[in-house]
């Protein structure tokens, strides 16, 4: 019972972690339609929105590794995490400019994050519970991810899309000066949801740092991966 306890909270730790990915990831498919009309975007600008997040998956995937061997794979879930929660603050100033640039920036920084952030994790699913119940932690662990990506898509779906389809119709009636003030108003919806999620990033990362999590021995990751 002891031992089952001890691998609780650091189990804890990890799904809120899959929970980050799931709700990160999908939350794409709500940003999409929601910069395509604040930003008044082509269909291709409004693919890049994708393209930011996985093309920092690419660039970071061998440097990822380079900096885990620096920081270890604790320190370097609380980097990861510090990075995305850089990345998410970037939305503040885009969003008040309504600069697709920094949009787009913000989405890679998030990215880089969270691609860092998962080479960091992955080796603790193995080691964080008895081998035999490992399976059991993946299937638990991609619920968290599932559940993320639904809440992402319906909750903040709900906040950044409402009245999209008033808003589309009213600004194509409209001058271009009293356009660009309803557009504005429209792209400050998402800086209070990006702090909330800037702010839950750091807050876990914290958790993370004071935690008792333990490091990982290379030799484990290699062989994980």
């Amino acid at each position: 019972m002891t031992k089952r306890k001890s691998y609780i909270f650091p189990l804890s730790v990890i799904a809120v972690i899959f929970f980050v990915f799931g709700f990160i990831i999908w939350l794409n498919g709500v940003l999409i339609p929601y910069f395509k009309i604040c930003l008044e975007l082509s269909n291709f600008q409004a693919s890049l929105v994708v393209f930011a997040a996985y093309i920092a998956y690419f660039v970071m995937a061998l440097p990822s590794a380079r900096i885990l061997k620096y920081t270890g794979y604790k320190k370097g879930m609380v980097l990861g995490l510090s990075v995305m929660a850089f990345g998410a603050l970037m939305f503040i100033p885009a969003a008040y400019t309504r600069t697709y640039g920094l949009f787009l920036s913000g989405l890679f920084i998030t990215g880089t994050g969270l691609t860092l952030l998962q080479a960091s994790v992955n080796p603790y699913v193995a080691i964080i519970g008895p081998i035999e119940s490992t399976a059991q932690r993946v299937g638990f662990l991609g619920l968290a991810n599932k559940i993320a990506g639904i809440f992402s898509i319906f909750v903040l779906g709900s906040v950044f899309l409402l009245d999209a389809d008033s808003i589309i119709a009213t600004i194509a009636q409209a001058d271009a000066a009293e356009k660009a003030k309803i557009l504005d108003l429209y792209a400050l919806k998402i800086v209070g949801p990006y702090i909330m999620i800037a702010s839950v990033f750091l807050s876990l990362a914290a958790l993370i740092f004071f935690s008792n999590l333990p490091e990982i021995d290379d030799s484990v990751a290699e062989e994980d991966g």
